[in-house]
């Protein structure tokens, strides 16, 4: 399961620049449902600049892994920071 969500802010808060979207994602994966105590899941907060509309973009994440692992695996819980930049032709 994946969800994500953004929002230009801007469009109710005058002081948000009009090119900031501010993303929201959850993210929920079992790799193998035969394995008990398999699951991975994400949560991460994103701030995308556009511009020039979706073909040229900028984007910052904060990520927050939880992973569940069986008994041969330790846990790895985790944070990750990501800086992304997007151009489309």
């Amino acid at each position: 399961m994946y969800l994500q969500a953004g929002y230009f802010f801007s469009n109710i808060l005058d002081f948000v620049p009009k090119p900031l979207e501010i993303a929201g994602r959850f993210a929920n994966y079992n790799p193998n449902t035969k394995i008990a105590k398999d699951l991975e899941q994400e949560f991460g907060l994103a701030f995308n600049w556009f511009f020039n509309g979706h073909r040229n973009k900028l984007t910052t994440e904060f990520t927050y892994f939880q992973i569940e692992a069986n008994s041969l695996v330790e846990p790895a819980d985790g944070l990750r920071f990501r800086v992304q930049w997007d151009i489309s032709l």
